[in-house]
């Protein structure tokens, strides 16, 4: 569960404000995905908590609580399962 994760500062604050601001079933699907992919939770929480220059800087998590920003997260995600880099 992303709660459980420790990391840094920022990490705990993009986590504390996805989990008080975005829909859980979109934090759920995107974890679910992130995990899927990425064969392993633990890096897949800090895949999505991270800032990322593919998400403009900000932790892919953050982006989900828009269906634009849900939709470029899942598109990422998958084109990272594929090995689609840019």
């Amino acid at each position: 569960m992303i709660a459980d994760f420790d990391g840094g500062l920022l990490t705990n604050l993009a986590i504390a404000w996805a989990s008080a601001n975005l829909p859980k079933a979109h934090i759920e699907s995107m974890m679910k995905l992130a995990t899927d992919v990425f064969e392993d939770a633990h890096f897949a929480e800090e895949w999505l908590n991270r800032p990322n220059p593919a998400t403009d800087d900000k932790p892919p998590i953050a982006l989900v609580g828009t269906a634009n920003g849900l939709k470029r997260v899942d598109t990422l995600i998958n084109r990272l399962a594929y090995g689609i880099v840019a």
